[in-house]
């Protein structure tokens, strides 16, 4: 095939950059696919993707109770401590 411009044979490359390497006319979409045809390349396929397979399991969250007083997520530890000084108020209440 030759360029509709200037005559030169066209090549792979001139495939690859979609114009003519010699005057620079683009090639349209149409002469593209007789250029490949031509020159025997297939045209590119898109990659195949394949969604991955998730074995593990999730991680396991704590037990968690909120703060009566902000609402906020407390863990074990900072529920234990907001127990122990709930005890505390309510010893010094009780006497």
């Amino acid at each position: 095939m030759e360029c509709f411009d200037c005559g030169t044979t066209l090549s792979e490359r001139d495939l690859l950059v979609a114009c003519c390497q010699i005057c620079g006319d683009p090639l349209l979409p149409d002469d593209l696919d007789a250029l490949r045809a031509e020159l025997g390349i297939a045209e590119a396929k898109p990659p195949e993707i394949i969604n991955p397979i998730i074995e593990s399991k999730p991680l396991e969250i704590p037990d968690a109770v909120d703060c009566p007083g902000c609402f906020t997520p407390l863990m074990v530890h900072l529920f234990q401590r907001l127990n122990q000084h709930q005890a505390k108020l309510t010893q010094k209440i009780q006497t």
